[in-house]
């Protein structure tokens, strides 16, 4: 019967978690948006690996979320590459390296813990760019979008069968790097009200 919850949520969650892909896919589309490409190849690329390693680590349900994100993702990555911010800042290129930096070190370690760290680490990292930009220009990130991601990431944490550090810590991890970008987007809609 738990089984069931868990599979349920982490369906939720992944189907949440990409369905934030559809607004900020629509706005780029419109044009009201212009998203960093830094930040959205290294989202892409961290989800495929993470989505690989939870699968050959044993994941539990919760591994749907990196899933429906990487797919998501990676269409949207498309979409931000042909309609979205393309140049590359110092900023962005600083960030896009520590960013694989770390998917390389989190690739080399046999270490789990270390593995998990550093591709959270990594996530942070590529976000960067999104977090400064959505900062200077609120108005510039699609809250549905956001809101998407974090419910997404939020509903992982109770798809885990296995209450632990290596199975919240991503799903934690998501929550809190959405909820703040989303915070900042509604930062700008609160300054127009």
């Amino acid at each position: 019967m738990f089984t069931d919850w868990y599979m349920l949520l982490g369906i939720i969650s992944g189907l949440v978690f990409a369905g934030g892909n559809i607004p900020y896919i629509l706005e780029i589309r419109k044009g009201t948006i212009r998203p960093n490409l830094a930040s959205w190849i290294g989202w892409f690329f961290l989800l495929v690996i993470g989505s690989t390693a939870q699968i050959a680590e044993g994941a539990s349900w919760s591994v749907l979320l990196p899933i429906g994100g990487a797919i998501g993702d990676g269409i949207t990555t498309y979409f931000v590459f042909k309609y979205g911010y393309t140049r590359f800042s110092l900023l962005d290129k600083a960030c896009l390296f520590l960013g694989a930096l770390g998917i390389f070190l989190w690739l080399i370690t046999s270490e789990p813990l270390i593995a998990l760290v550093l591709a959270i680490l990594a996530d942070f990292m590529v976000a960067t760019p999104t977090i400064v930009k959505t900062f200077k220009d609120p108005s510039s990130e699609p809250i549905l979008g956001w809101l998407l991601f974090a419910l997404g990431s939020l509903i992982a944490i109770g798809a885990t069968g296995q209450v632990n550090f290596n199975n919240l810590a991503y799903p934690i991890a998501l929550t809190i790097l959405n909820s703040g970008i989303l915070l900042l987007a509604l930062r700008g809609k609160m300054k127009k009200v």
